[in-house]
């Protein structure tokens, strides 16, 4: 790379492993290099290849960079490898913990505590906060009220705990009718669809899934039948 940061040549020499090298030990190298025709400062990013399968910065590895300066008058040409990045690859970088991704998530809120950095766009942002060039941008906070924090701020999020709040109100008022005898199949599949509800929330610590179709509709499927009215049957005539 030059001196600040831009690429110049993609692809180097190689210098071979002389053996396997077992997970936790080290083995030392003479790397080969072609130096720049160029005189001046530049930067050495040092990677390991699997040759047709990937990099090993791809997978989530940070290289390592040295320093070069050249100088004087180039002795001979050399002709250069590749300098170009395979036509297409795919980029497989660690998924962070769910500490690290709450962390971020609160200095996103810290940086924008009103509004929050937008809906849905902790997953495209989070690189940023937590201090790395190459992120999965599809990775959420893993914590539905997180998130909420993150992407909409305060104001958001005190309108999700309040849409929540009611909703829990009017579960709980349903639950609270007796039921007639011809009533009963109908009460406990309530009972079953307030406990569905319960459980999205309570996994909402651990989870986020807000923003994928499969399961948002099935949370207002879930909301809406638990809300629902039994046609013909006077439920206020039974209530405790």
């Amino acid at each position: 790379r030059r001196a600040d940061g831009t690429s110049l040549v993609y692809d180097g020499l190689r210098t071979p492993l002389p053996a396997d090298v077992p997970r936790g030990s080290t083995v030392a190298l003479a790397a080969r290099l072609i130096a720049p025709l160029e005189v001046g400062e530049y930067l050495v990013e040092w990677d390991m290849v699997q040759e047709g399968v990937t990099w090993f910065s791809w997978k989530g590895t940070q290289p390592a960079r040295t320093r070069l300066t050249v100088v004087g008058e180039a002795v001979a040409t050399v002709e250069l490898p590749p300098s170009s990045p395979p036509p297409s690859f795919n980029v497989t970088t660690p998924s962070p913990g769910r500490l690290t991704l709450w962390r971020t998530a609160w200095r996103m809120f810290r940086a924008r505590p009103l509004l929050g950095v937008g809906p849905d766009n902790f997953r495209l942002v989070y690189g940023n906060y937590a201090g790395v060039e190459r992120w999965d941008r599809g990775v959420h906070a893993n914590n539905l009220y997180v998130e909420w924090l993150a992407d909409t701020g305060i104001l958001g999020t005190l309108a999700f705990l309040w849409f929540t709040w009611r909703l829990i109100q009017a579960v709980r008022s349903r639950l609270r009718v007796a039921p007639a005898p011809i009533q009963q199949e109908a009460w406990v599949w309530r009972l079953g669809l307030a406990a569905s509800l319960s459980a999205w929330f309570v996994h909402g610590v651990v989870d986020y899934f807000y923003e994928f179709t499969p399961t948002y509709v099935a949370f207002w499927l879930v909301a809406g039948l638990a809300l629902a009215e039994v046609e013909g049957v006077d439920e206020h005539a039974y209530r405790v």
